[in-house]
């Protein structure tokens, strides 16, 4: 059995680290005229608050003896601190899940050895140590090259 990491070996993003999509989320609340309702602090510091939002969702799974987060633990971290509805909350998850889509790029390299692998009867699983659900990793994956939708996919989160 051969296993691949997901991120940083068979997709990356577009940004110089992953919180670079929160800076994108951003600037998104700020000028897409669809997230006026969101108070204008949650749109002008959202980049500072969702770090600080993964950062209370991990303490608090640590307390509780868990070592991974989720996206929807996160985004109830950052409902908590910021005071937002559930629906706000529902659509900055979303927001977020959808960024993270349109910037990722493929690492040919890696997708065409994980072909070879594949090809030479090798069996492949796909590992990440991520807070995105399993669907929003698929999704992804899949929309990249239709090899991985029939690859087992591992995320810690899950």
């Amino acid at each position: 059995m051969v296993s691949f990491d997901i991120f940083d070996t068979l997709i990356t993003r577009t940004t110089a680290n992953p919180c670079g999509i929160f800076a994108i989320m951003q600037h998104v609340l700020n000028t897409d005229e669809s997230y006026r309702d969101i108070s204008a602090h949650i749109r002008a510091n959202f980049y500072t608050l969702r770090i600080h939002a993964e950062e209370l969702a991990r303490y608090n799974n640590m307390a509780k003896g868990e070592e991974e987060v989720t996206l929807k633990e996160i985004y109830k971290a950052l409902a908590m601190s910021g005071g937002l509805t559930a629906e706000v909350t529902e659509r900055l998850l979303l927001l977020e899940c959808r960024i993270e889509q349109e910037n990722i790029l493929p690492i040919k390299r890696n997708i065409d050895l994980l072909k070879e692998k594949i090809k030479s009867k090798e069996r492949v699983v796909l590992i990440s140590d991520m807070y995105l659900p399993l669907n929003v990793i698929t999704g992804i994956l899949e929309s990249i090259d239709d090899i991985f939708k029939n690859i087992t996919v591992y995320v810690s989160s899950d």
